[in-house]
């Protein structure tokens, strides 16, 4: 009997000592491969810096926490500096991740640069078993979320939620995700809130189901280099808005190497009079310019309450039947060198 108990104290030793050792190779396999990705950077013309870098969450989890991380690639025109970024792996399913992000971040994206501010931040991800890493799912949820422009505008949510996976319903897309985007009370930069003349209300609200496809598979690559450019976008459905005004589109946009456009949007917009007469009473629209507008608007919509109408995209414009309604936006940081709306 004794020879059993010792003979069982030493078989838990060893196991003991076999997982200790399998932790301790893993744990350090992370944290060399998270110091090599910040030096492979580095060679490649980036600022990748963290103050410091720790590994811990013995004995089941590999918990890594960088301090004082600092990332920039100048050739694409962005920066992001977070004062921490926690990130925690089960050790037996190391493929996937949990990520706690800071309450308060900054960032730049060509001219634009500002902070993101949240009560609470979080993602997870899934990728494929093998050293593509091609991503599989990836969710990100906050709370209490606040853009805040060096330029003086913000923009808040009351909690928002970015999800993606990869598509099982991408007809005829190669590297295509579905994506879910939904923005709770929704509340725009002053100076849009403005121009819309109080038909943005506080419970409005903003979610879409869309389809994304990329020149190249979202996977440890495209963390390594260039990200993966947006070529197609389907949106199945998109919504926005809330009681006095609910605007509602869907369509297939296909982006050339430029980001630009081309493809066809179907809009809908609720209770069009309704809105036309708010901004005529907030002195957005001249009352002769109004009358005009509901003439034309009246036609469009064959008389009926919401308003439907084609945009198509084509040749760097956007148009509304043979109407050139002005330039398209293009996609990108480039983009972002115009800034927002104060």
């Amino acid at each position: 009997m004794l020879f059993r108990v010792r003979l069982l104290i030493a078989a838990v030793v060893v196991a003991a000592l076999g997982w200790s050792a399998w932790w301790w190779i893993g744990a350090s396999a992370q944290r060399a491969a998270l110091e090599g990705w910040l030096e492979a950077r580095r060679a490649d013309g980036w600022t990748a810096e963290a103050d410091a870098l720790r590994v811990g969450g013995y004995p089941n989890r590999f918990d890594a926490v960088l301090s004082g991380l600092r990332l920039a690639d100048p050739r694409a025109g962005w920066a992001w500096e977070a004062p921490e970024l926690r990130s925690f792996m089960l050790s037996y399913v190391p493929n996937r991740v949990i990520l706690a992000l800071p309450p308060r971040q900054t960032f730049r994206a060509g001219a634009l640069s500002g902070a993101l501010e949240a009560d609470e931040l979080r993602a997870s991800a899934a990728v494929a078993p093998g050293l593509g890493l091609e991503l599989e799912r990836a969710v990100i949820e906050g709370r209490g979320l606040r853009l805040i422009a060096d330029e003086g505008w913000r923009a808040e949510a009351a909690r928002g939620l970015l999800a993606l996976r990869r598509s099982p319903r991408a007809q005829g897309l190669a590297n295509a995700y579905d994506a879910a985007l939904e923005l709770g009370a929704l509340g725009l930069p002053r100076q849009a809130a403005d121009a819309l003349a109080g038909l943005w209300d506080e419970g409005a609200s903003l979610d879409a189901d869309m389809i994304a496809a990329f020149d190249a598979p979202l996977d440890r690559r495209a963390a390594e280099g260039r990200a993966p450019r947006l070529t197609h976008l389907r949106i199945l459905s998109a919504r926005a808005g809330g009681a006095a005004l609910r605007l509602e589109a869907k369509g297939e946009l296909a982006f050339d190497a430029q980001g630009r456009p081309e493809g066809r949007l179907d809009l809908r917009v609720s209770d069009w009079r309704a809105a036309l007469e708010a901004l005529r009473r907030a002195g957005r629209i001249a009352a002769a310019d109004a009358r005009d507008a509901q003439w034309v608007l009246s036609l469009l919509a064959g008389g009926a309450d919401a308003l439907e109408a084609p945009l198509r995209f084509a040749s760097g414009g956007v148009f509304l039947g043979p109407l050139r309604l002005g330039p398209a936006p293009r996609l990108g940081i480039a983009a972002a060198q115009r800034g927002a709306p104060g």
